[in-house]
């Protein structure tokens, strides 16, 4: 199964419909290497000692770190940080939220979307709310 047009929704949707939680595993790194992302490994247990950075699992792919003590737990950390972003493009592009959640879905769109229509009406919804506008 592959990551079908590389977009975050497109991969977000994939790793859903992926039971498995080694294959998911699997087509999310294979994904990251396809699209020019990073994934840093902790050294080996028994090297621990010869080797200085991270002791943690990293994966970042669309923008998006996910960071963990296994390979799991930093899927799950990524996929976590990812939905969120993509509800936050979703609140902005609809501006149906109440302002409070609109304009932290703006700041979230503004400092971490790769989307250009998300981050620009992000960017006049939040001139408006300044204004008091809804």
């Amino acid at each position: 199964m592959m990551i079908l047009d590389g977009t975050l929704p497109a991969t977000l949707a994939c790793l859903a419909a992926i039971t498995d939680p080694g294959q998911r595993l699997r087509i999310f790194t294979g994904a990251i290497i396809k699209r020019g992302g990073t994934i840093i490994l902790p050294p080996d247990a028994g090297d621990a000692q010869d080797h200085w950075g991270p002791h943690v699992v990293e994966f970042s792919l669309h923008g998006i770190l996910g960071t963990g003590a296994t390979p799991s737990e930093a899927l799950a950390e990524w996929t976590k940080c990812a939905t969120r972003q993509v509800e936050a493009e979703r609140i902005v592009r609809e501006a149906t939220a109440p302002p409070e959640d609109l304009q932290e879905a703006c700041l979230l769109v503004r400092t971490r979307s790769r989307d250009p229509a998300a981050i620009d009406q992000g960017r006049r919804l939040q001139a408006a709310l300044a204004m008091g506008m809804q």
